[in-house]
């Protein structure tokens, strides 16, 4: 979360089920199913791009390639 704007801010994880995950649905023009890595007031919430400057195999992760699953307790 940017702590200025309020907006949610994407960042490298530092697992490396996600740097697998994200080869496969990049090359396989898949969807990656996961746990957004923090818990959302509002669930529909778009999940934001990463920083243009990051060159990182994640950032190519397209948002519209992810789908956020929450814990709705």
């Amino acid at each position: 979360m940017n702590e200025i704007t309020g907006q949610l801010k994407r960042k490298a994880s530092a697992g490396g089920l996600i740097t697998t995950v994200a080869r496969v649905v990049i090359s396989g023009n898949g969807v990656c199913v996961r746990w957004p890595g923090m818990h959302m007031e509002n669930s529909n919430e778009p999940i934001p791009e990463s920083d243009p400057n990051d060159r990182t195999l994640i950032a190519a992760l397209l948002s519209r390639k992810v789908v956020a699953v929450h814990d709705p307790h």
